[in-house]
């Protein structure tokens, strides 16, 4: 019995100092707090700036110089209205007004400088009675398309408007316009590209500088007549002129 109790004592003893080890060695418990986030630092923002829009590309500065000559228009925004009569090389450009009148001759696709004494045309633009427009350009000089750059610098472009331009053609007839817009200072093909189909745009220089600003005047439309062979036949005598 002795025994009995001798060994009770023993295991109880045992037992107590296998708890006591076991409970040193476990983990510290700790109440539960709210749960964690994770917090990560963002990318800094790329500030992207747009691109800025292209300065257009000067082309006009070729003309009168030349390089023009070779310029594919865009096609015009305007359908074109039948023509009366079909269309034909101009010959002929009067402006009564302003003491204009001057033969018209194609400008050559390697033409370095523009002739002196007659207006040059753009044949890739069209021609009067055509789908396109009818581009026209001369000199700033007295006899050419001088009295265009005076008149504005004199007087303002206003004093340009309502002017009655007359185009005659190779097949005798007489294209009547009258200038509605004028604008100073171009650099590029913008108005020309926006003219409606049919108009004739009339450009001359602003500065002795051929890679300067030009003056473009542009004439819409107005009627036509046939059998103008007298107004029709003045040759013309392009000069070389610098």
């Amino acid at each position: 019995m002795r025994h009995h109790r001798i060994l009770l004592i023993s295991i109880a003893l045992i037992a107590t100092i296998v708890l006591i080890f076991a409970s040193a060695l476990a983990p510290r418990w700790w109440p539960a707090g709210p749960e964690a986030t994770a917090v990560i630092a963002p990318s800094p923002s790329l500030n992207v700036s747009p691109s800025p829009a292209p300065s257009p590309k000067p082309r006009s500065s070729a003309l009168p110089s030349g390089a023009g000559a070779s310029h594919h228009p865009s096609p015009a925004p305007s359908p074109s209205p039948s023509p009366r009569f079909p269309s034909a090389v101009p010959t002929r450009v009067t402006i009564t007004s302003l003491g204009i009148d001057l033969p018209i001759i194609a400008a050559a696709p390697a033409e370095t400088f523009p002739f002196c004494n007659v207006a040059e045309y753009i044949p890739s633009w069209g021609l009067p009675g055509g789908k396109g427009i009818t581009y026209l350009y001369a000199h700033a000089r007295a006899g050419m398309f001088g009295p265009l750059l005076v008149s504005v610098l004199d007087n303002g472009p206003a004093s340009l408007i309502g002017l009655s331009v007359l185009v005659y053609t190779a097949n005798k007839t007489q294209y009547r316009y009258k200038i509605d817009a004028v604008f100073p200072h171009v650099l590029n093909w913008d108005h020309a590209d926006a003219a409606p189909a049919g108009d004739i745009i009339l450009q001359t220089s602003e500065t002795p500088n051929s890679s300067g600003t030009k003056l473009m005047v542009r004439a819409a439309p107005v009627g036509t007549s046939a059998n103008q062979a007298a107004a029709t036949a003045l040759a013309p005598h392009p000069l070389a002129c610098n």
